[in-house]
């Protein structure tokens, strides 16, 4: 059985959105769902907004100990799940 990885990168982000994982989990997610695709533009696309959450992970949420981000920080959050919910679709 091959597996949807556009969905499971939706169910993925649904959860972030709806508070039931954290940042770090969603950016581990991510990182495992990116691995194992094929080279692609989606792929691309998805790592890119990868590294957009793993450094506001790192630097608001681990070194600077934030429980709620800064809006620029919430920003590149938002855009970076943008991205990949179109990046998602593209995996379809």
């Amino acid at each position: 059985m091959e597996t949807n990885y556009g969905s499971l990168l939706r169910k993925s982000l649904l959860e972030f959105q709806e508070g039931s994982i954290s940042l770090a989990r969603l950016v581990s997610d991510v990182d495992s769902i990116w691995e194992s695709l094929e080279p692609s533009e989606a792929k691309d696309s998805i790592r890119g907004d990868w590294w957009t959450l793993e450094q506001v992970l790192a630097v608001d949420v681990i070194d600077r100990g934030l429980d709620t981000l800064p809006p620029d920080a919430a920003q590149q959050v938002a855009e970076a799940l943008q991205g990949l919910e179109t990046a998602s679709r593209d995996l379809d």
